[in-house]
């Protein structure tokens, strides 16, 4: 019976002594979720936050998700306006090159063409002097046509006219890039064309020869705004009277009107 009352005794004690500990624990229950321990107090109503000491990872879903979606969503918008404002700038370089390119770069040209000019070995023309006098037309970065005729100065000026037109190869370059640019300083032409002249059996004015020729030397360009072509050597086949002449000129020089540097200020 003694025993019994002792037990009891040490069993009410255990219990006073352990009551507070079970009303903290109502008060505070701390809670570990994926490695984080969250403790909870009703009475200040915080939120702590401790980290493991072990270094382990924490997960998105345990510490402040707003905050984590928060974060992405700015850095989603600001990866959004850098490539906006990558779009735009790219787009304003295309652009600006579409531009560039749409500007059609025309190679047209005008200027007017003097100088020596011949027929020799002609069997309708005898000694003397005549000049070239026409007008030269660009067409593209390499061809040209030239209007041109050979008028006879001496012994009778204007006794004979032989007009016609040619078409101009310029072999080693661009003879004009119709912009802001000189084409080639030192060129090659290549020339072929018709002419028309009295030159017939029956003295009639129509189409008389096909002319081939080329001119080794040619200085300057239309954007320099004058070019002067040098010792123009080629053939004329009279293919009315079935007969060849030499067709020739020591010099020819041509002053632009259209397509010099002025053109492009």
């Amino acid at each position: 019976m003694r025993k019994c009352m002792s037990f009891m005794g040490i069993v009410l004690f255990l219990c006073l002594v352990a009551s507070p500990l079970f009303a903290v624990g109502s008060e505070a229950s701390p809670s570990a979720v994926g490695g984080v321990v969250l403790s909870l107090a009703s009475d200040s109503a915080s939120l702590a936050v401790s980290l493991p000491a072990s270094g382990d990872a924490v997960s998105g879903d345990a510490v402040s998700g707003d905050a984590v979606s928060g974060d992405a969503v700015s850095g989603d918008a600001a990866s959004s306006s850098a490539a906006t404002l990558d779009s735009k700038t790219s787009g304003g370089a295309d652009s600006g090159d579409g531009s560039s390119s749409d500007v059609a770069k025309s190679a047209f040209d005008l200027g007017i063409t003097f100088g020596h000019g011949a027929l020799s070995f002609n069997r309708f023309t005898g000694p003397g002097l005549s000049m070239t006098l026409g007008l030269t037309l660009g067409l593209s970065q390499r061809m040209e046509l030239d209007l041109v005729s050979l008028i006879e100065l001496v012994p009778h000026p204007f006794g004979d006219v032989v007009a016609g037109a040619e078409f101009t190869f310029a072999l080693l370059g661009e003879r004009s890039f119709g912009d802001n640019r000189a084409g080639i300083g030192i060129n090659t032409y290549l020339s072929a064309g018709l002419l028309f002249s009295n030159h017939t059996p029956d003295r009639r004015y129509a189409p008389t020869y096909l002319t081939f020729s080329v001119t080794p030397i040619v200085v300057g360009s239309p954007y320099s705004g004058r070019r002067e072509r040098f010792a123009k050597m080629g053939v004329a086949w009279n293919f009315q009277d079935n007969s060849v002449s030499m067709y020739w000129s020591i010099a020819l020089y041509d002053y632009y009107l259209v397509g010099t540097w002025k053109d492009y200020r």
